[in-house]
């Protein structure tokens, strides 16, 4: 992350500038693997709150 981005003042600016670093990485990098997708859409659905073993056996990856 630039300076710029580290010396933000407030936590909601911190975290405005985490996401614009994240997405720009993102979106220069390799599509994920089909198995990460499921597993964040997974995450997602389940507000963070899953089982590990549920997430990789969900994904068919070993937990």
């Amino acid at each position: 992350m630039s300076a710029r981005r580290v010396l933000v003042s407030g936590r909601p600016e911190r975290f405005a500038a985490l996401d614009e670093t994240l997405g720009a990485w993102s979106a220069a990098g390799p599509a994920p693997a089909p198995q990460v997708v499921a597993a964040w859409a997974h995450l997602v659905a389940g507000e963070g709150l899953v089982c590990v073993g549920d997430l990789a056996a969900g994904v068919r990856w070993g937990a």
